[in-house]
C-alpha cells in the first residue's frame, strides 16, 4: 500500500531526502522541478491536475521532483493516490509555516479585546448571526433563513472597496495581508529547500521550474529558484490571480488586489522572452495577454481535460431518474433554481422520491450560510435531495455512475471551467450546465452535446430536465459525451503542455554554453 511505501521509506525529518519516491531511472530528456502546494497524498481537487500530467511527463522521458505540502500537514491524506504516480517521481515536503511573532502579538491583542467584549455585553444582546437569524424569524412569521441576510461569504471584485470604511474594512485588511504572507512564508521555505537539494548535487541539473497555484505564491517561490538556477520558468495558473473575481468575505480587501498584482508581476517578469505562462481557460489566457500584451506570445491554454476510461454501465433497469452534483457550492453556485425546475418537474408529473431525485457531493452542506437541505425544503423538493460529504475521488465516480443527468451549477468566475465538467464528459450520462453567454464553460461546451442554458432561466431548466426524464422514461440511455471531443482530453492538453515545455527547454540549451 501506498501509506506502507511511504513509511517504510525515508523518514519525513531527514533534510532534503524525499518522501515518496517512485524508483526507475532519470529520465532520458531531462529534468523537471514542479512547486505546488497541492499534490498527491493531498485530496484537494487541485492536486488531480499535476497527478495526472505526470503520467504524461513520465511517457515523455521527463523525471519530475516536486515540492508540496508536507503530508503530515493534511488532515485527510489519501495515500492512494501515490500508487496513481508513474515511474521517475519524487515528492519533497514542506511543512506549513507558524504563525510570526507579530501575527501572535496582534491575535493575542484581538483575543483579549473580544474577552472584553464578551464581558461587556448584556443579558440578550443577540449580536451572533444565529441569534439573529432567530430573533428575526420569530419577528417576521418565521421567514425563510435564505431570506435573511447574514454577513456574505464571499464579495465580488467589484464590492472590495476602502470607501466608504466601516468595521469590517481594516479587519479585512489585516487577513488580506495575513493570508498572503502566509503563503509567501511557504514559498520560502519550499525555495530554501531547493537551494538545499542544488548545493547537494540532487537538483543541479532541472532544465526548467513549473509553479503550479493557487495558493499562488507558489510562484514567487518559482521565480526566485528559476532566477537562482538560471533555467526557464512556468507559470501555470489553475485560476486566474490578480484577476480572481471574487475573494472570501474574510479577506475581500484591495489590500489583497494591490499585493496580488506586485507579486503576479514580479513572477511575469521572470518568465520573460524564455518561460511560459499556462492559463487554464482560452478565456483567462485571452484575459492575461490583455493585462500583459508583451507576453501574450508566451501565454498558452491547458485546460485540465477528461481522462480516458471506461465508466460502468448505467444500470437500465428501475425508474429513479437520479440527478447529481459533485463539487463545491461557492463562488455564487446557487442551487436554488435547480431545485425550482426540479419542484416543477415533480409537480407536474406527480412524481415521488422514487421516481425522481437530486444528489449533491462534496462541500456541499450550505449556500452563502444556510443549509442546502434547508433551501431544498423552501423550494419545495426537501425528501428528494441527498446530501453527501467529500469523499475521495473513486468514491464520488461511483456516485456519478448511477446518475441519469449530471449537472453543472452556475459560478461567477467566468473564466474558470470547473475541473469536474471535465469529468462529466466520460460518464454515461446527460449533461447540464448552467452557464452564461460568453463565460469559459459556455464557450468550451458549445456543440458538444451538452445542454446549455442560462442559470437563472428556471423555465428552460425545466424543459431540458422534462425531456431527458421523458427519454428516460420511454427507454433510451445516455452515452458519454467524450467520444466526439477527443480534444478535450487529458491527453491532448498533456501534447499542448509538454510540446511547448519541450520547445521552450531546447531553445534554453542551445543558448547555453556546453549544451
Amino acid at each position: 500500500m501506498a501509506d506502507e511505501n511511504m513509511r517504510s521509506g525515508v523518514p519525513l525529518d531527514s533534510g532534503t531526502l524525499p518522501f515518496f519516491e517512485s524508483g526507475g531511472a532519470g529520465g532520458a530528456r531531462g529534468h523537471l522541478l514542479l512547486i505546488s502546494y497541492h499534490f498527491p497524498p493531498s485530496p484537494a481537487t487541485g492536486a488531480l491536475r499535476w497527478q495526472k500530467f505526470s503520467h504524461h511527463a513520465a511517457e515523455r522521458g521527463w523525471s519530475l521532483d516536486v515540492i508540496t505540502l508536507d503530508p503530515r500537514a493534511l488532515e485527510r491524506p489519501e495515500w492512494e493516490r501515490l500508487e496513481d504516480l508513474p515511474r521517475g517521481i519524487r515528492l519533497f515536503g514542506v511543512p506549513e509555516p507558524g504563525p510570526s511573532s507579530a501575527e501572535r502579538l496582534i491575535e493575542g491583542c484581538w483575543a483579549t479585546i473580544d474577552a472584553f467584549r464578551r464581558r461587556a455585553r448584556a443579558p440578550g444582546d443577540e449580536d451572533d448571526v444565529g441569534n439573529q437569524r432567530q430573533l428575526q424569524r420569530q419577528t417576521q412569521g418565521a421567514e425563510p433563513r435564505s431570506l435573511i441576510s447574514p454577513r456574505p461569504t464571499e464579495l465580488r471584485s467589484d464590492e472590495v472597496r476602502w470607501l466608504p470604511p466601516d468595521t469590517r474594512t481594516p479587519v479585512r485588511a489585516y487577513f488580506a495581508w495575513l493570508s498572503l504572507m502566509r503563503e509567501r512564508r511557504w514559498a520560502r521555505a519550499a525555495t530554501e529547500l531547493v537551494r538545499r537539494l542544488t548545493r547537494e548535487g540532487s537538483g543541479s541539473t532541472f532544465d526548467a521550474v513549473i509553479s503550479c497555484g493557487p495558493p499562488q505564491m507558489v510562484h514567487d517561490a518559482g521565480r526566485r529558484i528559476a532566477r537562482a538556477l538560471g533555467v526557464p520558468l512556468v507559470l501555470d495558473f489553475r485560476d486566474p490571480w490578480s484577476l480572481t473575481p471574487r475573494l472570501p468575505e474574510s479577506y475581500a480587501s484591495p489590500l489583497w488586489y494591490l499585493l496580488a498584482r506586485k507579486y503576479e508581476r514580479k513572477a511575469m517578469d521572470q518568465v520573460g522572452d524564455d518561460g511560459l505562462i499556462i492559463m487554464n481557460t482560452e478565456a483567462a489566457r485571452e484575459a492575461i495577454s490583455r493585462l500583459y500584451p508583451s507576453l501574450a506570445s508566451r501565454t498558452i491554454t491547458v485546460m485540465n481535460g477528461y481522462d480516458v476510461h471506461d465508466p460502468a454501465p448505467l444500470v437500465q433497469e428501475g425508474r429513479r431518474f437520479l440527478i447529481a452534483y459533485a463539487g463545491t457550492i461557492y463562488m455564487g453556485r446557487d442551487p436554488r433554481p435547480l431545485f425550482r425546475a426540479v419542484a416543477q418537474l415533480i409537480d407536474e408529473f406527480g412524481l415521488e422520491p422514487d421516481d425522481i431525485g437530486v444528489e449533491l457531493i462534496g462541500d456541499v452542506m450550505e449556500f452563502d450560510g444556510v443549509p442546502t437541505d434547508e433551501l431544498a425544503v423552501e423550494e419545495g423538493i426537501g425528501e428528494y435531495l441527498s446530501l453527501r460529504p467529500r469523499v475521495p475521488r473513486r468514491e464520488v465516480h461511483e456516485h456519478l455512475r448511477r446518475a441519469q443527468l449530471l449537472v453543472d451549477l452556475p459560478q461567477d468566475a467566468p473564466l474558470a471551467i470547473p475541473s469536474k465538467l471535465f469529468d462529466y464528459l466520460s460518464f454515461n450520462a446527460w449533461v447540464l450546465a448552467l452557464a452564461r453567454r460568453g463565460s469559459a464553460p459556455e464557450r468550451v461546451l458549445r456543440g458538444t452535446g451538452v445542454d446549455l442554458v442560462g442559470p437563472d432561466d428556471v423555465a428552460r431548466i425545466k424543459d431540458i430536465l422534462r425531456r431527458r426524464y421523458l427519454m428516460y422514461r420511454a427507454g433510451f440511455r445516455p452515452r458519454r459525451l467524450a467520444d466526439g471531443i477527443p480534444q478535450y482530453s487529458r491527453h491532448a492538453q498533456a501534447e499542448t503542455l509538454f510540446s511547448a515545455i519541450e520547445g521552450m527547454v531546447s531553445r534554453a540549451r542551445r543558448q547555453t554554453p556546453g549544451q
